[in-house]
């Protein structure tokens, strides 16, 4: 369609081209105003969603005979997604949308785009009449073909952008049809699928668990960086721009959702599978927080919880907490036992990991600690090889200055009757002690 103004001079001249494949209406149009050279088209493209409803016989016997139809079709048309460059994220139009009767209505809505039907409206069209049961009837039909489009608009790239075509809180809604669409909107989204979990597929808001607001998107990054995390959390998109939060809360709302879990609960559920892997990627997520999402005085409980995440995985299979001073890196294996608790050989051997375990002070097992974790666990079933590696290693943690530490220990943990091996010389075979006295 082409339009002219040849009243004016220069003349205006505008072309608008309407082209439609299945769901998706394109209209691009071309605007001249005498400028040379002439600017390129500015092309807007909307996808249209429609159901044919079929008017309950008490809507339609008060509807007049203008409205006395069997069937009414009810659209909606939303503006596409735009790509952001060096953005991850797309974005739409942040406009009010609009209530159209087949041309627009002077009633705004909340909802982004166009929502177009056979409404009962005034004498000029321009307003919705709220005496109307057939009004009240098609504002449900839209709620839910509003909520049932959702898993059509949910893009692989970007699974939650759709939230911010939804409408805001029902307190900010300029009229009374916009304000009864939303309260319905966000009752059905409360219980269809309407939140895209970790695959970007969409599910029930019950079935779904929520990360904490306001975590970095690095941190984010870094979480679902692990193949084999949990699928049932929301998608970390939900934080894109657009009050994409603001909206995903209306929904968790309405469906009477608990709400985000803690920073602790969120860094267990990348563990769940028990494996080395899933700690490894844990930590580092873990490091990564404490180093910058809640690096700060402010952040002082919150790094109280999150150090409480029992993430690590340990040598005997377990997992524990992060605690300074509890956990340690073996660096050596002597084959002597002792009390102290070191995180799993694989993940003290990634050197990828080194600067992790600094930042959670999981330093490596020096001699002197390994020494007096050893005798804390005593002798029983030493072999001649234990006690020469006992020895070397009382020399590594600084030989005679551990003597009263040895004595100590030996008095507490030795049994009448028992006694220590020691080696006299290179030449000699070794002899038993008796335990020193004090």
């Amino acid at each position: 369609m082409v339009l002219e103004d040849r009243s004016a001079s220069p003349k205006v001249r505008r072309e608008i081209r309407v082209d439609q494949h299945k769901k998706l209406t394109r209209i691009v149009q071309a605007r001249s105003d005498g400028e040379e050279p002439a600017p390129k088209p500015k092309s807007e493209d909307f996808r249209v969603f429609t159901r044919a409803h079929q008017v309950s016989d008490e809507s339609r016997s008060g509807a007049g005979e203008l409205h006395d139809r069997v069937t009414i079709d009810v659209s909606w048309a939303v503006p596409n997604f735009a790509k952001v460059e060096n953005s991850p994220y797309r974005t739409v139009p942040n406009d009010r949308g609009t209530f159209w009767s087949f041309f627009p209505t002077k009633y705004s809505t909340t909802l982004s785009g166009a929502l177009n039907a056979a409404w009962k409206t005034n004498e000029d069209r321009q307003n919705l009449l709220d005496s109307s049961q057939l009004n009240w009837e098609l504002l449900r039909v839209a709620a839910t073909l509003i909520v049932d489009s959702l898993p059509d608009l949910a893009v692989a790239e970007d699974p939650a952008a759709y939230l911010p075509l939804l409408p805001g809180r029902s307190k900010e809604s300029p009229n009374w049809a916009c304000k009864y669409l939303t309260d319905q909107v966000w009752q059905r989204a409360a219980t269809q699928p309407s939140l895209p979990d970790q695959n970007g597929v969409l599910r029930v808001p019950a079935e779904l668990r929520v990360h904490r607001e306001k975590l970095s998107d690095e941190a984010l990054a870094l979480w679902r960086s692990y193949d084999s995390r949990p699928v049932n959390w929301v998608h970390h998109s939900v934080e894109g721009p657009g009050s994409r939060r603001g909206k995903m809360n209306h929904i968790l709302e309405a469906s009477a959702h608990p709400g985000q879990e803690s920073i602790k609960e969120w860094l267990e559920a990348l563990v769940e599978d028990g494996t080395v892997e899933a700690s490894a990627a844990a930590i580092r997520v873990l490091a990564y927080l404490l180093e910058h999402d809640l690096d700060g005085s402010r952040s002082a409980t919150d790094v109280a919880e999150a150090r409480q995440a029992r993430i690590v995985l340990t040598e005997n299979g377990g997992f524990v907490a992060a605690e300074k001073g509890s956990l340690f890196r073996r660096t050596s294996e002597d084959g002597l036992l002792d009390d102290m608790i070191c995180v799993d050989s694989r993940l003290a051997a990634d050197e990828q990991l080194a600067h992790a375990f600094d930042v959670l002070g999981i330093p490596e097992a020096d001699a002197e600690g390994r020494f007096l974790g050893v005798i804390d666990r005593g002798f029983h079933g030493y072999t001649d090889e234990s006690w020469m590696r006992f020895w070397e290693l009382l020399r590594a943690a600084g030989g005679a200055s551990q003597v009263r530490a040895l004595k100590t220990r030996l008095t507490e943990v030795f049994s009448p009757g028992r006694c220590l091996q020691v080696k006299k010389n290179e030449s000699r075979s070794s002899d038993r002690a008796d335990p020193p006295r004090t």
